[in-house]
């Protein structure tokens, strides 16, 4: 069986359970109970404790790349569920939680997506690999990202999980390490590391506050032997201050204020030492998954990428396009992808003509472009000339298409074509 039968046998078989009698016969059913059903049948463990059912339902279709970040219409109630309100992998994949009901075992969850990202955008999503597995109860469709299939191979191996996306440190944190009591499995210690590194150096870079169940959690986790020595620097902080703040935002809720909101601090008394390469470019990235990534591929050696722009053009260009960015390529290929980035800050423009050619393609087509006359004025090309004219003239630079391109570059009035934008 393949990799994808495989999956697909343990979704279909965990739909024959008893279980299964309680889902409706639409939505999407995803997350910790199917992961836990999946792991348990895979390693042949203790039936799985199974609290709850997430069913997901897209009821809003956003005509917007672009998610919103007014808390207005904040509804506390997501937030003492657990659930994050929005959940972004970048600019044009992301989910936003309208609603979010519990009846029984079901936890009924009403999403807006981002335009033509589907269930799929919640399952990238998710902050463990482990999590980000699903089916369509309205067609059966099994769905999972590639983080998952790769935990899934090597499951019987490893018995270990990673992070997957980072939107709430201080939540994952928690999450992951209760998962690997539950579970018996390995959470990656490279990404212990780089979870509890963000929470304690760099606390105002990112969501912090979690629900009274995290917090009960995170207690304890603290008394856990497991996961005691692991937490001994950390602590609980009541955050009144936000929790006034989203009240007054909030035009869904009215009455006495009842949630609480929390989030972890370093006990004093404990000093982390610094990376101060690593804090740079913490601080540098908006989105932490890309930094993540990037910190897995060159360990914690970021002197081997220098100067802010390169950073900068790197980032953007992961944080708008390149969600599937294979960071390892990006190492050994540091001396093209520098040259990406040199050739977007001479031409704005550029950004689109390699966002849609992914990593791989824009470092073929510059190896290309570096060997031929309109190297030089390479930025006046991007500005002046259609991206399918550059594709053409890369495949066969005659030396008339030569002459073209320095004439049309050396005008003085700029060609504008809307079809590249």
């Amino acid at each position: 069986m393949t990799t994808k039968e495989k999956i697909e046998s343990l979704v279909y078989e965990f739909l024959q359970t008893d279980i299964s009698k309680k889902l409706p016969q639409t939505g999407f059913l995803a997350g910790g109970a199917l992961s836990n059903w999946i792991i348990h049948r895979t390693l042949l463990t203790t039936r799985p404790i199974i609290n709850d059912l997430d069913i997901f339902t897209i009821d809003n279709v956003s005509t917007e790349n672009t998610w919103i970040t007014s808390l207005t219409g904040w509804n506390p109630e997501i937030v003492q569920s657990g659930y994050n309100y929005i959940m972004k992998l970048s600019f044009e994949n992301w989910y936003k939680i309208l609603t979010c009901k519990r009846e029984g075992l079901i936890n009924s969850i009403s999403v807006e997506v981002s335009p033509g990202s589907g269930y799929r955008s919640i399952l990238e999503n998710f902050d463990l690999d482990l999590c980000a597995v699903g089916c369509d109860l309205a067609t059966l469709e099994v769905i999972y990202t590639g983080a998952f299939e790769k935990f899934f191979t090597q499951l019987r191996e490893r018995r270990e999980f990673s992070l997957q996306n980072l939107n709430s440190p201080d939540k994952t944190l928690i999450r992951a390490l209760k998962k690997s009591i539950q579970l018996d499995l390995k959470f990656s210690r490279n990404d212990f590391d780089f979870l509890y590194y963000t929470i304690t150096e760099l606390p105002g870079l990112h969501r912090k506050t979690f629900s009274d169940k995290l917090a009960e959690d995170f207690l304890y986790l603290q008394r856990d032997p497991k996961t005691r020595e692991l937490l001994k620097s950390l602590k609980l902080v009541r955050r009144e201050d936000i929790e006034d703040y989203l009240f007054q935002k909030s035009n869904q809720y009215f009455g006495e204020k009842h949630f609480k909101l929390w989030s972890l601090e370093q006990v004093k008394e404990f000093v982390v030492p610094k990376d101060e390469g690593l804090v740079k470019q913490i601080r540098y990235f908006r989105t932490y998954i890309h930094v993540l990534n990037l910190y897995r591929a060159v360990g914690n050696h970021f002197n081997v990428f220098k100067g802010e722009d390169f950073l900068q053009h790197l980032e953007y260009l992961a944080f708008t396009g390149w969600v599937d960015m294979d960071y390892n390529l990006v190492v050994e290929q540091k001396e093209w992808v520098d040259w990406i980035s040199k050739i977007t800050s001479a031409s704005p423009r550029s950004f689109n003509y390699f966002r849609k050619k992914g990593l791989s393609s824009s470092i073929e087509q510059v190896r290309k472009m570096k060997s031929t006359p309109i190297w030089s004025i390479i930025g006046k090309v991007f500005e002046s000339c259609s991206f399918s004219l550059i594709d053409e003239y890369l495949e066969n630079p005659t030396d008339e298409l030569n002459e073209a391109y320095l004439e049309i570059t050396s005008r003085k009035s700029k060609i504008t074509l809307v079809e590249d934008w």
